[in-house]
């Protein structure tokens, strides 16, 4: 019977997984349809001239290139050149002014010689005293021949015999004030566009100065002709200067939803520009290969989760219940997030799905989920084109795969948990706050856009907890999941039918309670649910309760039966599984429970009532009278075996406990060799070969149990 059993569980198994495949492979197909409905958009038949006969407005915040290119040649054209000092030539300029007054002392000392050679002799011999001026020792012709050796032309005659009519003092004066100025304004560098301004600025000086001046127009003569460009513009250095100040231009943005171009526009060369750049623009560039890279992506993604259900969460995966309740639970977050899109593509609820995983399935599901999510959320939450996997995705993914892994930890470590849904929410959006807190620091944004940033992350796990809280009671009977808090509510003492069977069935009421501390208590120990195992091993004598009188714990003395057939004694007892039931699924109890009270005999035979119809039939073979043979499988409950950890163990318990209660076993010895008995005759009899327990699970199970009936029945050893 046990292996009969065992191949429709096999057979169940397999065709749940083909179910579980088929519900992913319609997630995917809806998946796809999500991630192009927010990545792939229209594009317009348009061009340069043409009239649009529609408003088309930007799919997403992007750069306008056009009008930051335009902002960055206007910051270049701002730029001034950058010059440097040509150190050599103003050597040369002021070597060139040194020269120019040695050979005006050249000039001077010329004319003296002439001077010199045509003073007259008096009839002594003695030099006649020269009071001639220089206009008539040297003719104006030959003065201008002799000045004309100067870098600089003197058109007034004057100014050449005031020149060489000039003291030493004079000259010296000249000199030094000439030069000085030159050093200075050629070392400060003089550009093209500043020569006649500084020269005009030396001459004005100039003319302060107590000099004749006839020396004032010399000097300025001087200054005309050495003042010259020092400052040279560095072609290199110049367009350096002007890129640097077009780079420094924030781009300007076309905001997501800004008009580009309005009905009945004609379209601009820079609008035409506009539209190419966001790929809205029929036969500009193919999207081919960027639909294939998103298509691959997510058969990637998919083939992974996937194969984490497959291997690491068996028991979801073979579970068509639990493969639908987790697929509706993505598919109404795809739509949720498509929903949110339209205000923002950062906005992700996938926290709160997270969490409710965590709650109605298991947290290991719900990390698999966690990582799922995230990863596709990667390829949504960057935009479209070239943004997708941008910084800005990055930045959103990793706040939001911590903002559901703290979600997942504190859910863990809770028992209150429908409470812990609003803390789950709140420590999700302090985490994926900090989060983008701290990318926005490293990346240096503006204190506006790690605002912005940090609302957009925040707020949907604080929405997502206020989500959670009420449908989580809708999912739970929707789905009849047995989630903690749902198994402690039915857990108080003050249930309709825990009270009924306290009233009419004191003893198994009593039974049970202690089935259920034994049973909780095995299930800490291997990591089983020993919320599921307390409710089971409180619930699974329920059946009873159709008819108390029929259970040696009910019974005061009398035991009704001792003049019935045993063969009617054995259905009595053996329906009590059956009524459970049917008592249960009536009061509203989760299945998970139902299944326990249903399985925790198993196919196990009613021991006392075979032995005893065998007592019969050797009594009536030996009168001569005759008789049906006794089958074993005419005693035996119908099953089915139990095929969780929790429904073994309160087989486990439940037997154990029976027993010990009927025995009164002195000795904490006589307690496990009890336990081990029972237990080595279930396992011998198959009664454990749908149930997911190792053989180390099962002697851990039968020292707990051990453990717990010796506190209860042994004194002292």
């Amino acid at each position: 019977m046990a292996g009969k059993d065992m191949g429709k569980a096999n057979r169940k198994h397999a065709s749940d997984g083909v179910k579980s495949i088929l519900l992913i492979c319609a997630l995917f197909l809806m998946t796809v349809a999500f991630v192009l409905l927010l990545q792939v958009q229209r594009r317009y038949d348009l061009q340069v001239g043409s009239t649009s006969g529609v408003t088309i407005t930007a799919p997403e915040a992007v750069i306008d290139q056009s009008a930051s290119e335009t902002q960055r040649a206007a910051a270049r054209n701002r730029t001034e050149s950058v010059y440097v000092l040509d150190d050599a030539e103003v050597n040369g300029l002021l070597e060139g002014a040194e020269g120019c007054f040695n050979t005006i002392s050249a000039i001077r000392e010329e004319a003296q010689a002439l001077r010199d050679a045509s003073i007259i002799q008096t009839a002594d011999g003695e030099l006649a005293i020269d009071n001639r001026s220089w206009q008539v020792v040297i003719p104006q012709a030959d003065l201008m021949e002799m000045l004309s050796v100067l870098p600089f032309s003197i058109e007034e005659p004057a100014t050449g015999y005031a020149l060489l009519s000039a003291t030493e003092q004079d000259l010296t004066t000249l000199h030094d004030t000439v030069m000085a100025s030159l050093t200075e304004v050629l070392n400060a560098g003089v550009s093209e566009d500043t020569v006649t301004s500084v020269q005009e600025s030396c001459i004005k000086s100039l003319q302060k100065g107590s000099l004749s001046s006839y020396m004032k127009a010399v000097g300025a003569l001087l200054f005309r002709t050495y003042i010259q460009p020092t400052y040279y513009e560095d072609a290199d250095l110049t367009a350096l200067a002007k890129e640097a100040a077009a780079e420094a231009v924030d781009p300007v943005m076309l905001e997501k939803g800004s008009v580009i171009v309005e009905k009945g526009d004609v379209i601009t060369q820079a609008q035409y520009e506009t539209l190419v750049g966001l790929g809205l623009i029929k036969g500009q560039g193919s999207d081919a290969g960027y639909d294939a890279g998103l298509f691959l992506y997510v058969v990637i993604l998919f083939f992974l989760f996937t194969l984490y259900l497959i291997i690491r969460q068996k028991e979801i995966f073979r579970s068509f219940h639990d493969m639908v309740l987790l697929s509706s639970l993505l598919a109404a977050t795809l739509m949720l997030n498509g929903l949110s899109s339209l205000v923002d593509v950062r906005i992700t609820f996938s926290v709160a799905t997270v969490t409710l995983v965590a709650m109605l399935l298991s947290r290991r599901t719900a990390e698999g989920v966690n990582v799922f999510l995230t990863l596709l959320y990667a390829i949504t939450a960057g935009g479209r084109g070239n943004s997708v996997l941008s910084q800005e995705a990055f930045i959103c993914e990793i706040s939001a795969l911590c903002a559901g892994e703290s979600a997942v930890l504190l859910l863990s470590s809770s028992r209150a948990r429908r409470l812990s849904a609003i803390f789950a929410g709140l420590l999700g959006a302090l985490t994926s706050g900090l989060t983008s807190l701290s990318a926005g620091l490293l990346l240096r944004d503006g204190l506006q856009d790690i605002l912005v940033r940090m609302g957009i992350m925040t707020a949907p796990c604080l929405i997502g907890a206020v989500i959670v809280c009420v449908v989580e009671t809708l999912l739970e009977n929707m789905f009849d999941i047995a989630t903690p808090m749902r198994l402690e509510q039915i857990c108080s003492e003050s249930n309709p039918l825990l009270r009924r069977l306290r009233r009419d069935a004191p003893g198994t009421f009593s039974h049970s309670k202690s089935v259920s501390r034994i049973a909780a208590a095995a299930a800490k120990q291997i990591g089983a649910s020993h919320e599921l195992a307390r409710a089971g091993g409180l619930y699974h004598d329920v059946g009873k309760l159709r008819r108390p009188q029929y259970f040696s714990e009910n019974q005061d003395g009398e035991n009704i039966h001792d003049g019935m057939d045993p063969y009617d004694s054995a259905n009595v007892i053996i329906a009590h599984a059956e009524d459970a039931k049917a008592l249960l699924e009536k009061a509203g109890i989760p299945s998970d429970v139902i299944k326990i009270a249903l399985c925790h005999h198993g196919t196990y035979p009613v021991g006392y009532f075979y032995r005893k119809a065998l007592k019969a039939y050797d009594k009536a073979v030996s009168a001569g009278r005759r008789a049906e043979p006794v089958l074993e499988e005419d005693f035996r409950y119908p099953g089915p075996l139990p095929d969780t950890r929790e429904g073994a163990i309160v087989m486990m318990a439940d037997c154990a406990e029976a027993a010990a209660r009927q025995i009164q076993p002195e000795t904490g010895q006589a307690v496990r060799e009890l336990v081990d008995s029972l237990v080595d005759a279930r396992l011998a009899d198959g009664q454990f070969d749908r149930a997911p327990l190792t053989m180390p699970e099962i002697a851990a199970v039968k020292d707990s149990i051990a453990n717990s009936l010796q506190q209860i029945y042994v004194t002292q050893e």
